[in-house]
């Protein structure tokens, strides 16, 4: 599992934290690389803390922001994190959004 970081993922970052200042219920958000099966194989992973109960919005829309911005051959992993799974990850990567009250909603 590693952070990641590109060009194409920093646009991606942006339109996933515009959206999820709108979603009170998330607190943070990864953007990491994940092997599933075959370790030689990776999958980009949007992993977020909180949000269980707009899990279908949630997953509705970053899908259409995703696919607005990539292929539609690519595919972007969604996770809730546990607490346990949130420690993990917070070892390897640094959230590319935190909820902060100060922010408004500003919706697309």
């Amino acid at each position: 599992m590693s952070e990641q970081d590109g060009p194409a993922e920093q646009v991606l970052k942006r339109c996933l934290s515009d959206y999820l200042r709108c979603v009170p219920a998330v607190e943070l958000a990864y953007l990491v690389k994940v092997s599933h099966e075959r370790p030689s194989e990776h999958q980009v992973a949007l992993c977020l803390v909180g949000g269980m109960k707009d899990a279908l919005q949630i997953l509705q829309s970053v899908g259409t922001i995703f696919h607005e911005l990539f292929r539609s051959t690519e595919n972007l992993d969604i996770l809730f994190l546990t607490d346990e799974q949130r420690i993990e990850v917070s070892a390897i990567a640094n959230p590319f959004y935190k909820a902060d009250d100060s922010r408004g909603c500003q919706p697309n």
